[in-house]
């Protein structure tokens, strides 16, 4: 197959090709220096520092940062104001701010916001806010922001940059730490080796909101995109990356979320859109056309993931079917594992697996919802699975707590619990990753009640007794 990956909103096309130079920083300080930056306060007393920090993470270079409080917590009801000196940007467009940065609100909820200004009179522009709390226990990296101020800073010769901190009554957080800031002349460059090909919606579409898509080869070797759009699925053909061409729409009901995969000559749909079924696609009539084979609504009527293995089983998961509850429908508890060689277009239900009932450590026994999914799930007994992960032989389920089961499906007939991974801190576990070799999984924890989450690196050496080796986030407030 080519190098060729896809992006979203819109179906993006690249390829790999040569490392392209990266932008280059036009000014830039790492603080082992004085270089003018100065401190202002409008409440309280300022907690800004300069120097070798003894809490959080190590500097991004050198030995000192900026920080609030070197070595401990953030003074009480404290407004203050890191500001750079000017900075001539007249001959740059665009402009981009990066630094290294690691904030710690505490339970005092500090928040910390980056702002611009183009001149000495000018007003001060808001790029964004934090508000993530480093949680005890758990090692919490220096992060690198990336935000473009071009809008502000671009063509100005008297650019100024400032950091504010705000604590409340009750402050505990160590609060904000600095280093290695810089602006740049472009948009930092990232995944250098890969240059977009072309891009498409499909004919017609004016929605523009897509949600998942999956790969596909067909019988004479020809690469497809099977992409999820709000009305359906639309198959591309991409033997031609920088001229995609739309095969087939396969009309689905109205829905922001689909999901699909492929095995043998077949795809395989789901929805949380009312009465979605799995849907299921001939695309053996690939590269002319592609239809709609079935629509089976047996087991479940929507559902929020489908997944299949290389024996050629299929896993749906967050699955729900019509009921006599108030709101006429119920979950159907754990995966449902059907087999697509019995039968592809009618497959039939081989086993469920169910984990072990455990509270949500969100629901506490009431019904949670998640900003992507359509229909509220009842997920407090502990039975709901979001997402799964499969490697060979084993199945690792993701439910909407601390518990991730490894599962032996040697018997797709009779799935077998090996182990459950509980973690601290735990937010949502929505969905993993084994590293190639096997040894580790990487477990994606979802924030749905604000604030950061991070990605945990399990150690699965030993299955039944995993642990956590280590953790990562992408910015202090992000979900991975």
């Amino acid at each position: 197959m080519r190098h060729i990956r896809f992006a979203l909103p819109l179906l993006l096309i690249v390829g790999f090709a040569q490392a392209a130079a990266a932008q280059s920083a036009f000014w830039s300080d790492d603080f082992e220096t004085d270089r003018g930056w100065t401190v202002e306060v409008t409440s309280g007393l300022s907690s800004w520092q300069r120097g070798v920090p003894t809490v959080g993470p190590p500097p991004s270079s050198g030995t000192k940062v900026w920080a609030t409080n070197l070595s401990g917590a953030v003074n009480p009801s404290e407004t203050s104001y890191l500001v750079s000196p000017v900075i001539n940007c007249s001959l740059l467009t665009p402009v981009w701010l990066r630094f290294g940065s690691w904030f710690d609100a505490g339970v005092g909820a500090a928040t910390g916001r980056v702002e611009v200004r183009s001149g000495p009179t000018a007003p001060w522009v808001s790029f964004g806010q934090l508000t993530a709390r480093v949680y005890p226990g758990l090692p919490a990296p220096r992060f690198e922001q990336l935000i473009d101020i071009g809008a502000i800073a671009s063509g100005s010769p008297t650019v100024q940059l400032r950091f504010r901190l705000r604590s409340g009554v009750q402050a505990d957080g160590a609060g904000w730490s600095i280093d290695d800031v810089a602006l740049l002349d472009g948009r930092p460059a990232r995944g250098t080796n890969m240059a977009l090909l072309s891009r498409t919606v499909g004919s017609g579409y004016t929605d523009q909101h897509f949600s998942n898509l999956t790969g596909h080869v067909g019988a004479d070797g020809r690469e497809y995109a099977v992409v999820g759009r709000s009305d359906g699925t639309l198959i591309v053909d991409l033997t031609n990356p920088t001229a995609p061409r739309e095969v087939a729409l396969i009309a689905g009901v109205n829905s922001s979320w689909r999901e699909m995969k492929t095995y043998g000559g077949y795809g395989y749909v789901v929805s949380e859109g009312q009465n979605a079924g799995l849907q299921i696609i001939d695309l053996r009539g690939l590269p002319t056309t592609a239809t709609l084979a079935a629509t089976d609504r047996r087991f479940f009527t929507t559902a929020h993931t489908v997944s299949v293995d290389s024996a050629g089983f299929l896993y749906v998961v967050g699955a729900r079917r019509p009921s006599q509850t108030s709101d006429g429908f119920e979950s159907v508890p754990g995966a449902l594992i059907f087999d697509l060689n019995a039968n592809p277009t009618a497959p039939p239900l081989v086993s469920t697996y169910v984990p072990e009932p455990r509270a949500s450590v969100h629901a506490f026994g009431r019904v949670a919802r998640l900003a992507h999914d359509e229909d509220s799930l009842l997920i407090a007994s502990g039975t709901y699975i979001h997402d799964v992960h499969l490697r060979g032989n084993r199945l690792f389920t993701f439910t909407p707590s601390d518990q991730v089961d490894l599962v032996d499906i040697t018997d797709r007939q009779a799935p077998v619990r090996l182990s459950t991974i509980h973690y601290d801190q735990a937010q949502y576990s929505h969905s993993g990753w084994t590293t190639d070799d096997g040894r580790y999984l990487l477990i994606g924890d979802e924030a749905i009640h604000g604030g950061g989450s991070y990605l945990r690196v399990m150690d699965l050496a030993n299955p039944a007794l995993s642990r956590q080796v280590a953790v990562y986030a992408p910015n202090p407030q992000g979900s991975v």
